[in-house]
């Protein structure tokens, strides 16, 4: 099969194939000598891995030629090492895939070969990639003579507070990019739940030390990173991520709807969490007065009370609601 493109194509990007030994054994009947051209010669394999060495003894000339059924790179056969960086790249179980090549009887290779590539050499050439695009997006941003804006959270290996690795990423909000990733061990901070405190912390120095610097901080509700940024950097704002804030309000009215004597709050709960979100994307960053009686006004608007709410907002800001009365006449009151 030709490739479509100009030029050689990637060895990733090239199409493999499953051959079996038979078929190879038969495509090795039609062969001759390179040297002199005789049919008559015998032959030998072993495999590496994924690679097929074919070994050729001509009866005619004893010349010996050798076959590869793949490209090398570098010292390693190119399948053995783009199987091992597949598995990594697409999260699978390198000891469950290898299996299923095992009940298929498909060369390949060990479960210590993948390990081995992983540490030597995909993660290295991970993390120099990783190095290089981050050094690129920090000049970029330092072209752009702005604070920036982080968003930080955590992720650990395991629920509660028994996790032994956790990760914390960094995204710069404008920007939409990740601008870090922080690897943390339990035994180097404390503990797990001080994990994502010392990510934070890394993350923070990492981008202070490429002269860059910090106007707001938008994480979850964890407080010790609240006390740190406080403490900290009092030059920094910090604000709170509303999805978990909405999460943390949705499990709490969830929770009391199972109650026998509060079950009328199930009908409820989309909408509150609706109005939660509402509050904090209709008002302008800095005016956190106003956000906070926003909120409060849904109690007074779930029974149907829709003004004197506070000073900052008095009433709401939608039209006129149609009543049940109003539904049972046919008349609208409905501002159009």
């Amino acid at each position: 099969m030709e490739d479509s493109c100009d030029g050689p194509v990637t060895l990733n990007k090239e199409v493999k194939f499953i051959v079996f030994r038979s078929s190879l054994q038969q495509l090795l009947r039609w062969c001759h000598c390179p040297s002199c051209g005789c049919v008559d010669f015998t032959h030998t394999s072993k495999n590496i891995g994924t690679l097929l060495l074919v070994t050729v003894c001509c009866g005619s000339c004893y010349k010996k030629s050798t076959w590869q059924s793949q490209p090398y790179i570098g010292p390693y056969p190119a399948g053995n090492i783009l199987l091992s960086a597949s598995l990594l790249f697409a999260g699978a179980t390198a000891t469950t895939f290898l299996r299923v090549l095992t009940h298929m009887n498909i060369a390949s290779i060990s479960g210590r070969t993948f390990f081995r590539h992983q540490s030597s050499i995909l993660q290295p050439e991970v993390q120099r990639v990783w190095k290089k695009e981050q050094m690129e997006l920090f000049a970029v941003l330092m072209t752009e003579d702005r604070k920036l804006v982080l968003g930080g959270d955590g992720r650990a290996d395991s629920p509660g507070h028994s996790a032994k690795y956790g990760t914390y990423t960094a995204l710069e909000l404008p920007s939409n990019v990740i601008i870090d990733i922080q690897q943390v061990q339990s035994t180097e901070c404390g503990g797990s739940y001080h994990m994502e405190l010392e990510g934070l912390r890394r993350s923070v120095a990492a981008v202070e030390e490429e002269g860059l610097s910090i106007g707001t901080i938008i994480t979850d509700r964890h407080r010790q990173i609240a006390k740190w940024i406080r403490t900290e950097l009092p030059e920094v704002q910090h604000l709170y991520d509303i999805w978990h804030v909405a999460k943390g309000i949705s499990r709490k009215l969830e929770s009391l709807a199972k109650q026998k004597e509060c079950d009328a709050i199930k009908p409820w709960i989309r909408s509150v969490v609706n109005h939660l979100y509402w509050s904090a994307v209709s008002t302008e960053s800095g005016h956190g007065d106003l956000v906070a009686e926003k909120w409060m006004s849904v109690i007074n608007h779930i029974q149907n009370v829709h003004e004197g709410h506070g000073d900052l907002y008095p009433s709401c800001s939608h039209a006129a609601l149609e009543t049940r009365a109003d539904q049972k006449s046919g008349f609208n009151r409905v501002q159009k």
